[in-house]
């Protein structure tokens, strides 16, 4: 069976389970998948949330709002797109928790959610996976538990482009680059906002 094909079923069912899983997962956070990342004639899926738990000087619940895409593009025969659409953190020990763990643990969370559809780390073969996140975040204290929520200009996006693999429950991203799409404005978020380091 080619990747294509084994990525696309097993993509259909991790969909699936997504769904079963959205209805057990409490969450304020809230939005919308982008309609300007090329190629914009391949639409997004979601956002659908996931989560797992992030150790900050106690337990913090960390929920990732994503969207999803996969798109061919030779010589890739697929590329797994996800875009960061917000992340709410739930517990007392939220507060220990700075963006950049936050961040890093929201794209695990979200790769994770489709590690069955990505090949086994022990074989050769990988899965082009690239991470969109807005160049900035702000914290969004309208929330009921503390929240990260995109902001700035909207046209401006953080890329990472791994090559993926799944073994243990965890998918693993190697060969990292990172690109910016259009040019980084925080100026219109609340207080100022968080500039993303893209690297």
């Amino acid at each position: 069976m080619t990747i294509t094909k084994r990525f696309f079923s097993k993509a259909l069912a991790s969909l699936m389970l997504a769904g079963l899983c959205l209805c057990f997962v409490t969450s304020g956070v809230r939005g919308q998948c982008p309609s300007n990342i090329d190629p914009t004639s391949v639409t997004w899926s979601g956002p659908i949330n996931d989560s797992a738990s992030l150790s900050c000087s106690g337990s913090c619940e960390v929920v990732v709002s994503f969207c999803y895409r996969s798109i061919t593009d030779a010589p890739n025969p697929d590329i797994l797109e996800i875009y960061i659409e917000g992340i709410t953190l739930e517990g007392s020990s939220c507060d220990n928790c700075g963006f950049s763990a936050v961040m890093n643990e929201a794209k695990q969370i979200a790769l994770n959610h489709f590690g069955g559809a990505l090949p086994a780390c022990s074989g050769t073969d990988r899965i082009t996976g690239k991470l969109f996140l807005s160049s900035c975040y702000y914290l969004n204290t309208n929330s009921l538990n503390k929240a990260y929520d995109p902001c700035g200009n909207g046209t401006s996006y953080c890329v990472e482009t791994c090559q993926l693999c799944y073994s243990g429950g965890v998918v693993t991203a190697t060969g990292c680059t990172f690109s910016t799409i259009g040019t980084p404005d925080c100026s219109g978020c609340p207080g100022g906002g968080i500039q993303v380091s893209c690297q």
